[in-house]
This record gives structure tokens, sequence and C-alpha cells, in this order.
């Protein structure tokens, strides 16, 4: 199989990973190292949006799990080190409820989905991340 990056080649090769193995064994030489390949999708994704002269922007968005901000704390760092404007919205709920239907259901109300698009226009808007005539409305 082609991989998509010269990263992403990298990890499977140091893994040992070759097409004809059943995905079972696959995924067990990879989770291992499920935080340098995320580090490598990120840098492939990176790496194509300079390349198309698209700035890459990275918003963290929390839900109601209490291992969110574990992820976040992760991951944050790994998009900004592939090249990506990181921006951190982990206030974007302001503390109100009826923004999830249900407490595993992590897909936004109505209301939840207007929260979030807030945030991120805020951002957007404050960092200059739209052009005046994508932000009229």
């Amino acid at each position: 199989f082609d991989l998509p990056s010269r990263p992403i080649k990298q990890i499977a090769a140091g893994a040992g990973v070759r097409s004809s193995m059943a995905p079972g064994e696959i995924y067990s030489r990879l989770l291992p190292l499920q935080t340098d390949l995320l580090k490598a999708v990120y840098q492939t994704i990176a790496d194509e949006c300079n390349h198309r002269r698209i700035r890459p922007v990275w918003v963290y968005l929390t839900i109601p799990d209490p291992n969110s901000g574990e992820v976040g704390s992760r991951n944050l760092p790994l998009a900004e080190s592939a090249g990506f404007s990181v921006f951190d919205a982990t206030d974007w709920h302001r503390n109100e409820d009826g923004l999830f239907p249900a407490a595993q259901d992590y897909h936004p109300t109505p209301k939840g989905h207007r929260l979030i698009a807030e945030a991120l226009l805020e951002i957007f808007t404050q960092h200059k991340l739209l052009s005046p005539e994508d932000s009229a409305e």
C-alpha cells in the first residue's frame, strides 16, 4: 500500500509494518507508536497546507469528558511542533447547560453548535484568520 507521506512511511517502516500483514498485526505494531504516528499525520497535513500556501490551524474544543484535558495537553504541542497555528477554545461552552443531548453523547445540540461557531468566529477574527469578506454577515 502507498502511504501518503514520508513521515508516516518512516513510522510504518520503523514498526516493521508491511502491506501483507493482517490488520490486527499492523494495529498491534502501531499502537505503541500512536503519539509518533499522530505527530507524523499532523506533519503531513501541515506540509500539504504549506505547499498549497494554506495556513494550517488547529483548534482545541473540549467535550464533557474527564479525559478531555489530557487529550488537549498531549495533542496541542504535537500540532504546534508540526507547524499549525494552535488555539485553545476550552471555554467555548461558557459553563452553560443543554449543549449535549446526554452525558455520553458528544455531538452538540443546536445550542452547542451555535456556541462553538461563536468561539471559532471570535478566534478567527481576533487572530485575523479571516479576510474581511469572509466574516461579513
